[in-house]
């Protein structure tokens, strides 16, 4: 991405902004995912399919054996990826 001297992408803006309230972090992320599903940007299995594959291309780039992603309950509804 081209940005001028001083910008930063907004999606690393928030992240970095998120990151200064870890104890937080979790309930704002969570809130943000409920917000996008309810205004219909990317359903709930959309978000899932596109983390499955960002998993495997950064499992690709780092060398890493390919293996089967499977999904681990959280306490907060949401599903961590696991590879295994």
């Amino acid at each position: 991405m081209d940005h001028h001297f001083g910008q930063i992408p907004k999606v690393l803006e928030l992240y970095l902004q998120i990151s200064q309230y870890p104890i937080l972090g979790r309930l704002i992320r969570e809130r943000m995912r409920e917000g996008i599903f309810e205004r219909g940007i990317i359903t709930s299995e959309q978000l899932r399919q596109e983390v499955k594959d960002k998993a495997r291309l950064s499992q690709q780039r780092e060398g890493t054996p390919l293996g089967k992603i499977r999904t681990k309950s959280g306490g907060s509804g949401w599903h961590r990826f696991v590879i295994t």
